[in-house]
């Protein structure tokens, strides 16, 4: 039940930062000034898109050239054009978060929420568990004590 009050509260959280961050950025579609390197040969082959950061030109809000290094993916070359993030200052910066970006936090915080009670649980278990034990070998031991004489007649 925790886990799940955790991640609809982080969905909550997360959807509002979400729309705050379409609310304050804009695609924007740039000039490559130089060519992003080409990957080596022996580049890790994850499939992950790598990229790089290189000099690319845009036309302001002011309508002046702005030239900045932005990231582009690995192997873009010079002339090409691409679409990169500004936030309203006109700062290069990440992609908004998406449904799927919202989504996923609100399950990992759910999760690791749900994950962190069961382990405090388990250990409580566990600790309980052992006090008993020890608890119920001590009477054992007692009852033995009393017994054993009886049991094997050394009265």
């Amino acid at each position: 039940m925790i886990g799940v009050a955790q991640g609809w509260a982080a969905y909550d959280h997360q959807r509002s930062v979400a729309s705050e961050q379409r609310a304050d950025r804009h695609l924007e579609r740039a000039l490559v000034l130089r060519d992003a390197a080409r990957p080596s040969p022996w580049a890790d082959e994850s499939g992950r898109t790598e990229r790089v950061p290189v000099p690319v030109r845009w036309t302001g809000a002011s309508g002046a050239p702005v030239t900045q290094d932005a990231p582009v993916p690995v192997g873009t070359q010079r002339g090409e054009h691409t679409s990169l993030w500004l936030d309203r200052q006109g700062r290069v910066t990440s992609a908004p978060s998406g449904n799927g970006d919202v989504w996923t936090g609100a399950l990992a915080e759910g999760a690791g929420s749900a994950a962190v009670v069961a382990g405090v649980g388990a250990l409580a278990g566990l600790g309980v568990r052992g006090v008993c034990n020890r608890r119920r070998a001590a009477d054992w031991e007692t009852e033995w004590s009393r017994v054993e004489p009886q049991w094997s007649r050394r009265d």
